[in-house]
């Protein structure tokens, strides 16, 4: 399942707004709040599409681990990468929601659109942690059943024991 970054929608928005000679702002400074809310969204859209790129990496990472080119040691270290990213993303987005301006009419849907990205990103991470489980699973059941053919019900109870080394196990009988 290969991701796309998502691509800057709303980039138009922005930059509607980014115009300061523009006719939609007042003469009066009091607008600068929502523009620097609209910059904020602007840097965090960007933020986003970064962590979007991490998160096809990841999953290229975990294909690597799958096929054994690749340490899960190194894989932890990218998952704990991406997890820190999404908190300080999250942490960005918390930031403006805590703006009375982000309320108005012209921000309000920006820094929802924000919230619904970084969802979606996250989202896509749990569904390749679940889908990666899952082909751990297979994987060391096949491995299980290659060193004892015979097996039925031990195969369930030889995968979900986390400290279960198949293939030394057999190894260990053998010598």
């Amino acid at each position: 399942m290969k991701m796309q970054p998502t691509q800057n929608i709303g980039q138009d928005y922005y930059d509607r707004y980014d115009d300061t000679s523009s006719s939609l702002l007042p003469e009066s400074g009091t607008n600068r709040g929502a523009n620097d809310i609209l910059e904020q969204c602007r840097t965090i859209d960007h933020a986003i599409y970064e962590f979007e790129s991490h998160i096809q990496s990841f999953e290229t990472l975990q294909s690597r681990v799958l096929s054994d080119q690749a340490s899960v040691t190194e894989l932890d270290a990218a998952l704990s990468d991406l997890l820190s990213l999404h908190h300080k993303i999250e942490a960005q987005i918390k930031d403006i929601q805590r703006n009375p301006e982000s309320n108005a009419p012209r921000n309000s849907p920006q820094v929802g659109r924000l919230d619904r990205l970084l969802k979606s990103a996250s989202d896509k991470v749990r569904i390749l942690q679940s889908d990666f489980r899952a082909h751990i699973r297979e994987q060391q059941a096949r491995q299980y059943r290659i060193v004892n053919p015979n097996a039925t019900e031990e195969v369930k109870n030889a995968i979900e024991d986390p400290n279960t080394q198949i293939f030394q196990q057999a190894v260990g009988c053998y010598r």
